[in-house]
């Protein structure tokens, strides 16, 4: 039997490492954003998410905000953001499915189905990047699915989506001025 204790352990060749993969570093990459939660109670759930991992509500899209299509609420603590959404029901949101919807890439059905086929699940990882839509069309040119073009907001934010597997997207989102102490989402109210 070999024993190898930490003082034995060295990692050979960390100096002299080149990174040289073709098959990544196609665009900038600058952090991961946020996630964001699927479900049929948003409200419910951020709530307890935020009492139970103390992270403060920072932002929030709801029918007080004017939605009527769905609710979100941002949770925040430093580098963590979480999203929850869930959408209205179809008699609240009656004719106003796309016209009031905060998230622009926003399917209400696709929102009902992934939240009674799943229940609370990860719909969406949101990675923020130098160029949203470069990097969308990159990935596009390299075989990945799109979900949803890329999208110009308020303020110079861009935001794409591409599938990543099954019901889950993955956003690129890219801001012209990201000098802010919390997470800024273009599609969320600040509270």
């Amino acid at each position: 039997m070999v024993t190898t204790t930490a003082s034995n352990f060295k990692l050979v060749g960390h100096t002299n490492f080149v990174h040289n993969n073709p098959k990544s570093d196609k665009f900038h990459v600058k952090k991961f954003h946020h996630i964001e939660f699927w479900s049929t109670d948003a409200t419910n759930i951020a709530r307890r998410f935020s009492w139970g991992l103390d992270m403060p509500m920072v932002a929030k899209s709801d029918l007080s905000t004017g939605n009527m299509v769905h609710a979100s609420y941002l949770l925040w603590s430093g580098e963590l953001n979480f999203l929850f959404t869930a959408p209205y029901s179809p008699s609240i949101a009656g004719n106003t499915l796309t016209q009031t919807a905060s998230i622009p890439t926003y399917s209400h059905n696709l929102a009902q189905l992934f939240a009674s086929t799943h229940g609370l699940a990860v719909h969406a990882i949101v990675i923020e990047v130098q160029d949203a839509e470069l990097a969308y069309n990159i990935s596009v040119t390299n075989g990945v699915k799109p979900s949803s073009s890329p999208v110009k907001l308020d303020e110079g934010v861009v935001l794409s989506e591409i599938w990543l597997y099954g019901d889950v997207v993955l956003h690129y989102l890219s801001f012209e001025n990201t000098n802010q102490s919390c997470p800024q989402v273009p599609y969320a109210l600040q509270t």
